[in-house]
């Protein structure tokens, strides 16, 4: 909501200008239909992208709550997809000269979008018997692990075992997490 008024803010200072600016009429009302057009369209879409699984890269270290594999269909040609999601540990948050209109707390969990890897999924289907068994499962990223970006084949990618990896999926591992420490009772 608050990015919505922060643009309305905006539009309602840029389109002063506009109006206020010697030129052509038909230009200046192009422009502010634009604008109205455009926030319109923001305020309709922003309450849609909310809860929305997120590409970016995932934390390199993470408590995993939950895990749905989607299986590619070779059928439709459709790539499989797997979501995570994920409380990031000892992640760094790098202060930035950007203002943020989202003040989440930093140990709430987030929803992230991998794309599927036969060995990803197996690992989550093992992590998520685990959770339903009351454990607590972390995880990370393991470095220099991230598939084949440039997609060449070769023998010796991946492990080792030359089998290679040509998939854009991380290489994720899981362990299990100590109970949480609860304090003492006074």
């Amino acid at each position: 909501m608050i990015l919505t008024v922060a643009f309305i803010l905006l539009s309602a200072i840029i389109l002063w200008f506009v109006i206020g600016a010697k030129g052509q009429w038909s230009l200046k009302a192009a422009c502010i239909a634009f604008t109205l057009y455009f926030s319109l369209s923001l305020a309709q879409s922003l309450p849609k992208m909310m809860g929305w699984p997120s590409t970016e890269k995932i934390p390199n270290q993470f408590e995993i709550h939950w895990g749905l594999v989607e299986e590619p269909n070779k059928i439709t040609g459709e790539k499989g997809h797997i979501y995570l999601w994920l409380t990031g540990q000892n992640e760094d948050s790098s202060p930035s000269w950007l203002m943020s209109f989202h003040e989440a707390a930093e140990d709430s969990p987030r929803a992230y979008s991998i794309p599927y890897s036969r060995d990803n999924h197996e690992k989550i289907d093992q992590a998520v018997q685990q959770i339903k068994a009351g454990n607590r499962v972390g995880g990370g990223v393991n470095e220099g692990e991230e598939g084949n970006e440039e997609g060449e084949e070769g023998e010796g990618q991946g492990d080792g075992d030359g089998r290679g990896s040509l998939s854009d999926s991380p290489e994720l591992y899981f362990e299990p997490l100590p109970p949480p420490k609860l304090p003492e009772k006074k």
